[in-house]
This record gives structure tokens, C-alpha cells and sequence, in this order.
């Protein structure tokens, strides 16, 4: 879980937002960067759109988003967080073989890679799963990650929590198609 500050209707308290990382990697030597990093993978079923795995600037998760960056940028949120030792995750994590995952500072990872595996598209020579912002790829995410988690609680504060803003239904329905929330809106 990420840890984030918020303020509703004058008062302050903290929010924890997580979900399941479909793969965890350390990688002791990446071949792309030459460092050693922590390689978190979304895998995704669907077809890869134009953008789905790059945003021009970091407010455009919060404003026109782009949901499979948001989502893997928050995990890379949460593990930052627990390497630094802010927050600890649950415990149920679990290697492959069921063993459980152990992280820690001392892995001496230089850096958090957030990344998609578009299934559709990976067997392909070019293919690379990294994030891409602002026409970079995102090859340490702790570079990103004071200015994500600053728009995060912006966005939670002062849009999402706020009494005062409105809740407006997405004029796109297709994003409705499986949302937990469908039935709430009338969908």
C-alpha cells in the first residue's frame, strides 16, 4: 500500500491505496539500464493502444488519465515506500514456488522500474515493457515520485474526497463495461 495525506472537510488522515502486483522482479543487472533495479510488471490482456505505456507529462494521469500508468505508477508507489520503510505491505505477497517475498533496502536496487507486458504484443523483436513520461523511459521511478504522490493527494484532497465537487459520470461507457462501480452510477 501507498501512503498518502489527505485533508476532507478541514481534517487531516492518512489514506492507504494498493492492489495485487502481478510480478515482482530484482533484477541484479539490468541490461538496459546497467544497474540493478526492482522490475514491477502489470500484465495486461487486452490490445495495446497508442498510448497506453507513456504520458506526456505527470498531470495527465490526474486530468485526461491514462489508468495503466496510473495503476503501475501507484504499485511503484507502494514499493518504494516499503523499501524505505514507511509503510509496511501485507504479508501475504508470495514468490512463485509460495514462498514469501522479502524486500529490503539492502537488495541495494538502484532503481524501480514500473513496466506493462501488453500479452498481444510482446513477442515482438522491438518490444519493450518499460513506461515512458514526458519522452523518457521511467528507468528510476523515484525520480517521478515526490511529484506523483504530490498530484495523488491533490487529486484525492481537493477532487476525489471533496464533498464539495460533483461526481460526474463518464460520457464514455465502454470504460463502464467493468467497473465495480457500474450499478452505483445506473449503468
Amino acid at each position: 500500500y501507498a501512503k498518502v495525506k489527505v485533508e476532507v472537510c478541514g481534517k487531516k488522515q492518512d489514506l492507504y491505496i494498493g492492489g495485487v502486483i502481478d510480478r515482482l522482479d530484482f533484477i541484479e543487472h539490468h541490461p538496459k539500464t546497467d544497474r540493478p533495479a526492482i522490475r514491477i510488471v502489470d500484465y495486461k490482456t487486452g490490445g495495446k493502444q497508442v498510448n497506453d505505456s507513456q504520458i506526456g507529462i505527470l498531470s495527465d494521469l490526474f486530468d485526461v488519465g491514462n489508468h495503466y500508468v496510473f495503476q503501475t505508477f501507484l504499485y511503484s508507489l507502494a514499493i518504494m515506500e516499503e523499501l524505505h520503510g514507511s509503510v509496511q505491505m501485507e504479508p501475504h505477497i508470495e514468490e512463485q514456488n509460495g514462498g514469501p517475498i522479502q524486500l529490503s533496502a539492502s537488495e541495494k536496487a538502484e532503481n524501480i522500474m514500473p513496466s506493462i507486458v501488453f500479452i498481444r504484443e510482446a513477442n515482438g523483436d522491438t518490444y519493450d515493457a518499460r513506461l515512458q513520461a514526458e519522452g523518457a523511459y521511467v528507468n528510476d521511478f523515484e525520480l517521478l515520485a515526490s511529484d506523483f504522490k504530490d498530484k495523488l493527494t491533490f487529486f484525492l484532497s481537493k477532487k476525489m474526497l471533496n464533498p464539495d465537487e460533483n461526481f460526474e459520470r463518464t460520457a464514455e461507457e465502454e470504460h463502464c463495461t467493468y467497473c465495480d462501480y457500474r450499478l452505483l452510477c445506473g449503468m
